[in-house]
């Protein structure tokens, strides 16, 4: 007999990275990672801040791959 976990029978849900991004300097940004959200089943999106952003920004993007580099943002790709 075989058991069934309702881990097992629900897909996998994506943890995505929050981001305040911060203006250090003259097109110089700083990336901080605040918290985590995922999508629920209806579309809507939980999201877990661990900081309050102070200019009331957050960033959503998908996980990148462990030790993968924070993206350029426009101010420095230019």
């Amino acid at each position: 007999m075989s058991e069934t976990f309702a881990d097992e029978t629900r897909p996998q849900r994506v943890t995505k990275e929050v981001f305040v991004i911060v203006e250090i300097a003259q097109n110089k940004k700083l990336w901080i990672r605040i918290g985590s959200a995922w999508e629920n089943r209806d579309g809507s999106i939980k999201v877990i801040l661990h900081a309050y952003p102070g200019n009331g920004e957050v960033l959503i993007r998908d996980p990148r791959p462990i030790g993968a580099a924070l993206p350029m943002t426009a101010a420095s790709a230019a």
